[in-house]
């Protein structure tokens, strides 16, 4: 049994209300009478399927009965045929052991329909729609019936009753991250609840969702609606008008003060929080080479190249001056914690400062020991808030992880070229270094070996990726459109020997026939002669009445075989209108099988100018290379699992530090950076413009459209698929009234208007849809039981693939586009040549119904998830289980991969989301 469909009508039944809970006296048709009817009738008796000429799926059908008479008398139970059929033993309705699952009315159900009948049988007032009482989904029902994992490999959507959250896609080796809900006030407006607490994406239970193909956009699904949430990536503050940088820049450890140095001694301090800024001009007489912030209570650390060292209080407005021991001039500052720093000097010797407050006295002096063993240093970094190591870059590349307070050298790590800047986790894990030229680098402080080069642009490396796979899926359609040319030959050459052979037959049956002509001739006139001897002898009766009976035998014998031969001619006759029949057939198969091959010549050279437009546009991405090669600035976020750098192009991009690759790329109001720099979940940038602007790195998700509604809608019914192009210009939408028709419409994402409609291409409800990978067809499985194939330039059928016995529940493509597998309830998975028709394999061993289906990347695998509880990878080509994914405490229901196809994850009936990892099964996480 199809399990998810009939959870979800069953909740659909509910969006009214209870039907007996309030005992209504007379009945409502919305409320009361349309659910049941619903349930247990429109499958056989709706405006396309009308048995018995009886529709009752509106008030007004119902009124207007069917070939026996009406079915309903208002304010008289007793006159109708309804009342009789739905009571009756002998005959009932709905009938015992019906194909759809319909079952008989309980007393209960049967008394509403009196109640109603007999208070005149009243219909929905105009405009009735608008006061549906919905109700919250009950918290006991909170199933995941849609999951999705976003294609850059950050994010994991998954409904979960009527809410959607959206989390990171997880690894294992992290606890569970932070889930964000998407929330549509409007729901809780049209629920009414006064539950603060309660909050929903959609009124009822989600059953679809789809990321687009750049991870910026997420559609889901609910009752006639289609609403798009978008990443929210501009900046959650900007401040403006500061003055621009011309000199060192510091910002606060907690993110609210930002220190700037002017010309040759001028301090500027701007509070972020007011917008205001307070200039020093006294505090250094000499150039300021130095800044650092102390934490608590916020002082500024600035060094001069006097030899001087200032703290300016930002709470009390103090200055203290302080020199410096020896002549000590200070070309960097770094904060160890509030009362130590680690300096270099201008001649590249790294020292530790303890900076120290005299009771007496109330003065802080400024204490530095050189630290040896480090020469010409270049850059530190400090772990935070744990100062426990350090990492020293020295001019040459070399870096040295060090523990603390004491020094000790860790690891040395070698670098290809020097260093500007260098940070280190929180955890200390990871090294990241801004070398002088190239990319950022990333670089695993653990084994000192090379992590990742940070030099990809998120919108590029989608695009080349993209690209690339166009033009290699294109060539390998091309290879296989070629390979069936010989193919194609090869039969038109058989039908040519296949036609001579015809040719030979009937020539020798119109020998045959020749030769019997003849003999029919021969005979006849044999006839004629005897018909002559006979005359004859008759006129010498007398004298030969023996010659009579004798010419009368022979002539008898004549006669016989005349006739033979005259059936033997007929005979030869049929035989010649066969072979010319025969040969017809031959001369016309072997002119449509050498018409097929400059057809085939014509759709390969068609596939080639297709092939041409795609190398063109990959090569334009080619050579549209961003500027990823000049980094001015990196920062790790405080988790680690992210770092920024900054970069010349106007352009702020966020990497992930476990894959390397690009997460997101901000808009910078200018080019160049003059600091960046993390607050909690939060990243803080200063341009050389002078604006400072700030990101909320969970990047939260907004509503952005919403599509149809409940009261007027393009879609009929709950959204039950959903799947973007894959160029992102389109949104396939399936829907559909159970057990009466399903339909498909492509949204147009720009306007969010339907841009193609498919109409009701399923004469049931749409369960599954995927774009080809190439975007040309769109592939739909229904409840059917069929998965049709459409064009979606035209609009027009493109194939039927029929073979299953229950709904198809799933549809996934292969990478080449040729290949298909759909799931279904009837617990086989099935493997189909869309090209063909034709089923390549079955693949069976389910005990339950076969929920969703993916294939894994571009190989033959692909992972289901099945009601049985568990998650599968299957390997298309051969039909052979690789691997069982176990574990899960409940029926699922969907199945999804990460981008990067190392983790499987899936949702099912108890609410909760398993992640296995695909290589070996493993058990990584649930999302309670």
């Amino acid at each position: 049994m199809n399990t998810r469909p009939l959870l979800a009508c069953l909740f659909l039944f509910s969006i009214a209300g209870s039907t007996l809970a309030a005992e209504p006296q007379s009945g409502d048709f919305l409320r009361d009478i349309a659910p049941i009817l619903s349930q247990n009738c429109i499958a056989c008796h709706n405006a396309k399927k009308a048995e018995g000429g009886l529709s009752l799926e509106s008030h007004k059908a119902v009124l207007a009965g069917g070939d026996s008479g009406a079915a309903v008398i208002a304010a008289n139970v007793d006159e109708g045929t309804l009342i009789e059929r739905v009571t009756s033993e002998d005959d009932p309705m709905p009938p015992e052991g019906n194909s759809v699952g319909a079952k008989r009315l309980t007393s209960e159900q049967i008394e509403l329909f009196r109640r109603w009948i007999a208070a005149g049988a009243v219909g929905p007032v105009e405009g009735a729609g608008q006061n549906l009482q919905w109700q919250p989904v009950p918290q006991g029902l909170q199933p995941v019936y849609a999951l999705a994992a976003s294609p850059d490999g950050n994010h994991l959507a998954f409904g979960r009753g009527g809410l959607v959250s959206v989390t990171r896609q997880v690894s294992g080796t992290e606890e569970t991250p932070l889930t964000q809900p998407l929330i549509d006030p409007a729901t809780k407006q049209t629920l009414g609840t006064e539950s603060a607490a309660y909050s929903a994406t959609h009124l009822d239970i989600v059953q679809s969702l789809a990321f687009s193909p750049d991870s910026g956009r997420l559609a889901t699904g609910g009752y006639r609606t289609v609403k798009i949430w978008r990443k929210k990536t501009e900046p959650t503050h900007s401040l403006s008008g500061l003055s621009q940088p011309t000199g060192l820049s510091a910002i606060s450890p907690d993110g609210r003060w930002i220190a700037q140095s002017f010309g040759d001694h001028v301090l500027e301090i701007t509070d972020r929080q007011s917008g205001r800024a307070q200039r020093y001009l006294t505090t250094h007489s000499a150039e300021v080479t130095a800044l650092a912030w102390l934490a608590t209570p916020p002082r500024l650390v600035s060094a001069d190249r006097a030899g001087q060292v200032a703290l300016t209080d930002i709470v009390s407005d103090l200055v203290e001056s302080i020199p410096l021991p020896n002549g000590l001039v200070c070309q960097s500052l770094q904060r160890i914690d509030d009362a130590r720093l680690l300096v270099i000097d201008d001649q590249r010797r790294l020292h530790v400062a303890q900076i120290s407050l005299d009771e007496a006295t109330g003065k802080r002096s400024f204490a530095t020991n050189e630290i040896a063993g480090f020469e010409t240093v270049a850059a530190t970094a400090v772990t935070q808030p744990t100062p426990n190591q350090a990492v020293i870059a020295q001019a040459d590349g070399k870096l040295k992880l060090v523990s603390l307070p004491e020094f000790n050298i860790i690891r040395e790590i070698g670098t290809p070229t020097g260093i500007q800047t260098v940070e280190i986790s929180t955890s200390g894990g990871l090294i990241a270094t801004l070398p002088t030229s190239g990319p950022a680098q990333l670089w695993k402080a653990g084994t000192g070996e090379l992590h990742a080069s940070l030099n990809q642009d998120p919108t590029h490396t989608r695009l080349l990726a993209t690209g690339a796979g166009n033009v290699a899926r294109q060539k390998s359609w091309i290879e296989t459109l070629a390979a069936k040319i010989p193919e194609l030959q090869t039969a038109a050459n058989q039908e040519v020997e296949a036609t001579k052979k015809v040719q030979e037959l009937r020539d020798k049956a119109a020998e045959a026939l020749a030769v019997k002509v003849n003999e029919v001739a021969m005979a006849t006139t044999g006839v004629t002669e005897a018909e002559a001897a006979v005359a004859a002898a008759e006129a010498a009766v007398a004298e030969a009445m023996k010659q009579v009976e004798a010419k009368k035998a022979e002539l008898e014998a004549k006669r016989s075989a005349l006739a033979e031969t005259e059936k033997q001619k007929m005979a030869a006759d049929a035989e010649l209108a066969k072979r010319d029949q025969a040969l017809a057939t031959a001369t016309d198969s072997s002119q449509r099988a050498a018409a097929k091959i400059p057809a085939w010549e014509g759709r390969v050279a068609e596939e080639k100018s297709q092939l041409t437009n795609l190398e063109t546009e990959f090569a334009a991405v080619q050579a549209r290379v961003p500027a990823t090669d000049q980094p001015t600035a990196l920062t790790f976020t405080p988790d680690g699992k992210q770092l920024a750098v900054t970069h010349g192009d106007q352009r702020l991009r966020i990497y992930s530090t476990e894959t390397g690759k690009p997460v997101a790329g901000l808009e910078l109001p200018s080019a160049g950076v003059a600091l960046v720099s993390t607050e909690n979940q939060g990243l803080v940038c200063l341009s050389n413009s002078g604006v400072v602007q700030s990101w909320d790195l969970q990047f939260p998700w907004e509503l952005e459209r919403t599509i149809g509604g409940f009261e007027e809608s393009p879609f009929s019914d709950r959204i039950t698929a959903l799947d973007f192009s894959p160029d992102g210009k389109l949104l396939a939408v399936g829907s559909g009234p159970p057990s009466r028709y399903g339909d498909i419409k492509l949204i147009d994402t720009t306007t969010g208007e339907v841009a193609v409609d498919l109409g009701e291409a399923h004469s049931d409800t749409v369960l599954g849809l995927q774009f080809a990978p190439n975007g040309r067809m769109l592939a739909s499985g229904g409840a059917d039981k069929l998965c049709r194939v459409f064009d979606v330039a035209t609009g027009k059928l493109h194939r039927a693939l029929e073979g299953h016995t229950h709904h198809v529940l799933g549809v996934a493509w292969k990478d080449d586009g040729q290949t298909l597998v759909t799931s279904s309830a009837d617990t086989t998975l099935k493997v189909w040549d869309v090209e063909s028709a034709t089923q390549k394999r079955t693949i069976a061993g389910f005990s339950k119904e076969v929920a969703a289906v993916q294939f894994v990347g571009n190989t033959s695998e692909l992972v289901v998830a099945s009601t049985d509880g568990t998650a599968r990878l299957y390997n298309a080509d051969n039909g052979q289980q690789v691997r069982v994914f176990g574990g899960a405490s409940s029926v699922l229901y969907t199945v999804a991969l990460s981008a990067e196809n190392s983790q499987v994850y899936s949702g099912g009936q108890s609410g909760q989301v398993w992640a296995w990892q695909l290589l070996d099964g493993k058990h990584l996480s649930t999302i309670p």
